[in-house]
Order: C-alpha cells, then sequence, then structure tokens
C-alpha cells in the first residue's frame, strides 16, 4: 500500500468513516444484478451496456473509413482500446 493511501485511511479511520471511506473507494462488478460500482459512481447494467454497444458503433463506424485517413485510425484504436477496456474490466471485476 503507498504511503499517501495509509495516511488517507488513518485519517479516515480516525474520524470514524473508515467503512465509508473503504466502500467508495473500492470498485466491483456485481455480476448478479450487472451493477458497476466505481469511483462512488452506481453504474446500472443498462448503462454498461449502453457503454459497450456506443464503442462498438464508433469502432465498426472508425473502421469503415480509417484506411482513408490517420486521424480516423487513431479513432478508430481509441475505440478498440475503450470497447475490450470495459470488457475485461466487467470479467476480471465477476472473479
Amino acid at each position: 500500500m503507498r504511503d499517501e493511501e495509509k495516511l488517507i485511511k488513518e485519517l479516515a479511520n480516525s474520524f470514524g468513516i473508515q467503512e465509508a471511506y473503504g466502500k467508495s473507494r473500492a470498485s466491483h462488478y456485481d455480476a448478479a444484478t450487472g451493477t458497476l460500482y466505481c469511483e462512488g459512481l452506481t453504474i446500472s447494467k443498462s448503462t454498461v451496456n449502453k457503454a459497450l454497444e456506443y464503442f462498438e458503433r464508433q469502432k465498426n463506424y472508425r473502421k469503415s473509413i480509417a484506411a482513408r485517413s490517420s486521424d480516423c485510425m487513431d479513432q478508430y484504436l481509441i475505440n478498440v482500446v475503450a470497447h475490450n477496456a470495459i470488457q475485461m474490466l466487467i470479467e476480471n471485476l465477476k472473479e
């Protein structure tokens, strides 16, 4: 654990908010509901699926024009990364 993180946890504990600090900092995926808990946010299964669909559409669109423009190729690769990162995050957090 980094010194900064340890200090923050110690301060939270001294103020009696250790439990709340830990919950707001911990990211996890509830496979039963499809909900992603991340950075203190609750992201519904519907929103996660919309993000995947959005990046899939963008990826397909950018791929179709990527050969004509290096800017489009960069955008295509960014969408590939985003789409795959969401999929990998969900798979890793399920375990």
